[in-house]
């Protein structure tokens, strides 16, 4: 019995001592100076784009954090990578509760933008924050990122009614046409666009000649694995119950 019990014990305490342990990964950081530093990363599930990372150089070695001010890159377990710009970032809303009159105001931040593609021509990032989610784009040969801009606003003298400013999908087609990838299936698409992560990497990947995009694998998605172990944790605390 006392074995059950510590058996028991161990598996409702899993969840706690993931997060306790930071849920380290295999990854590296970039340094200011370009220098890579390779350990593990502890990876979480960001809501909004991280504004620091908690690096270690191994499992014996103390912890080290990192801010945008600090490293250049982190990238965790080859899937996930985070760059830091200092770039200009809009500040309207875009959720249909929140919306105002049109509103342009940006401000300026050194952030960790998301890498969702680098590509020959053009690289693609997104950023999110408590106000919404944004895409950027790089070109080649250049180190700032423009944000690809979508608005939603509502019409002045008319409260009742929106006006969308697809502004990205022009944005997008002159890229297209620079770089000679403006085909008719990508038009199609500039003309009907959704500011949405898949379409955009769809668009992006035409700008640079990838036919099949390779779509980098998310997060591990930590609250659904607790739940889930909590779940296997209940269940063993009944069968054991019953069987006593």
């Amino acid at each position: 019995m006392k074995l059950i019990y510590k058996l028991l014990t161990a598996v409702l305490l899993l969840p706690s001592l993931s997060y306790a342990q930071g849920n380290f990964k295999p990854g590296y950081v970039i340094t200011l100076k370009g220098d890579t530093l390779k350990g593990f990363i502890s990876e979480h599930e960001w809501d909004s784009n991280p504004t620091s990372v908690t690096f270690k150089p191994d499992t014996l070695h103390g912890q080290q954090k990192y801010t945008v001010a600090d490293i250049k890159q982190f990238t965790i377990d080859n899937r996930v990578t985070y760059k830091s710009f200092s770039c200009q970032i809009s500040l309207a809303a875009v959720e249909e509760n929140h919306l105002f009159r049109k509103d342009t105001t940006t401000k300026t931040a050194t952030v960790f933008l998301e890498e969702l593609q680098a590509g020959k021509n053009v690289s693609l990032y997104a950023y999110s924050d408590e106000t919404k989610k944004r895409f950027f784009v790089t070109e080649k040969g250049t180190t700032t990122p423009q944000e690809l801009l979508y608005r939603v606003y509502v019409l002045p003298g008319n409260e009742g009614r929106t006006k969308t400013d697809n502004i990205y999908a022009q944005q997008l087609g002159s890229l297209a046409l620079k770089y000679g990838s403006l085909t008719d299936k990508l038009q199609r698409t500039l003309d009907d666009p959704e500011y949405r992560e898949p379409n955009l990497v769809k668009m992006v990947s035409q700008i640079n000649g990838v036919h099949n995009p390779t779509f980098v694998k998310k997060k591990t998605n930590y609250t659904k694995l607790t739940l889930a172990v909590l779940l296997f944790s209940v269940i063993a605390y009944l069968v054991l119950f019953k069987s006593h």
